[in-house]
């Protein structure tokens, strides 16, 4: 129905832009035919989407898992838990923190926030000469961000101490 919709208000010149939401190579007729009809489209669109349709697109705006995080109500946000904040800086955790695991080859070092029972995660950022630091999260948002957002593996599982932060 999108497709349609699309292609239709495009033929109708009912618009003069579109945006569309996908990562799905799928939606690359689409976006080639709107464009053979002379719309400009926007694809929005998650870290991982097909390079096939990332070309189609007239612009591309990456769309992050703090974004989607933020368009939340509060009652929805709080089903996910406690979701990290990214900081640049050479802050690194306090004495009231706990060894998870590091990397020490990539810069990654991870600890518990013993006072919050959260994940503060720090890598190195080249691009800024700086430190990268996500804080304040359970373990299952701070790796979707570490990954969607960032590129950056961490183990999936955790030790036995912290599985408590695991998260859904």
């Amino acid at each position: 129905m999108i497709a349609v919709d699309m292609m239709i208000h495009t033929i109708r010149r009912n618009m003069t832009a579109a945006s569309l939401l996908a990562g799905d190579a799928d939606f690359t007729p689409l976006l080639n035919a709107l464009s053979n009809e002379g719309m400009f489209v926007t694809l929005i669109h998650p870290p991982k989407a097909s390079k096939e349709l990332l070309a189609a697109a007239d612009a591309r705006r990456p769309l992050s898992a703090r974004q989607v995080y933020d368009w939340l109500d509060p009652p929805s946000q709080a089903r996910f838990g406690p979701f990290p904040t990214p900081s640049y800086g050479n802050a690194s955790h306090d004495g009231n923190c706990q060894h998870i695991w590091s990397n020490d080859r990539l810069g990654i070092e991870i600890w518990c926030e013993l006072i919050h029972d959260t994940i503060w995660a720090s890598w190195p950022e080249p691009e800024r000469s700086d430190r990268l630091s996500l804080r304040g999260g359970n373990w299952a948002n701070t790796l979707r961000v570490a990954s969607d957002d960032y590129g950056i593996q961490f183990p999936t599982e955790l030790p036995e101490e912290f599985r408590h932060l695991q998260g859904s």
